[in-house]
């Protein structure tokens, strides 16, 4: 074989394990996308469990029964919330970063 037909061969080759890599990283980068809503979902259940236990120590030390009914009201809020969450990942397999309808979070005291 001649040093032509090899160096065709061989730079032939490197153009398609090439072009092969590229699609390889892009399908990577498009699974990437989902891995960091899961992991945006999962801080924000952390923030809420973290956030009614709170609100129950509050509950729980309190001896004024308007303020009490105030923190169970934003406990079943954040306890909804949970429950969306919880609801959504479990339903979905494929994550819209885009999505509208995410559950509502950052509620005020």
């Amino acid at each position: 074989m001649k040093i032509k037909h090899q160096l065709l061969i061989t730079h032939g080759l490197l153009v398609l394990l090439s072009i092969l890599i590229v699609f390889v990283n892009v399908a990577t980068y498009k699974g990437m996308d989902n891995d960091a809503v899961i992991v945006n979902y999962a801080g924000k259940l952390r923030y809420l469990s973290y956030n009614m236990s709170q609100i129950v120590n509050r509950i729980e030390n309190n001896n004024d029964l308007e303020i009490k009914n105030t923190l169970l009201e934003n406990l079943n809020v954040r306890v909804n919330d949970f429950d969306n969450i919880i609801d959504m990942l479990i339903e979905k397999n494929d994550f819209d970063i885009q999505n509208k309808n995410k559950p509502r979070l950052f509620i005020k005291d």
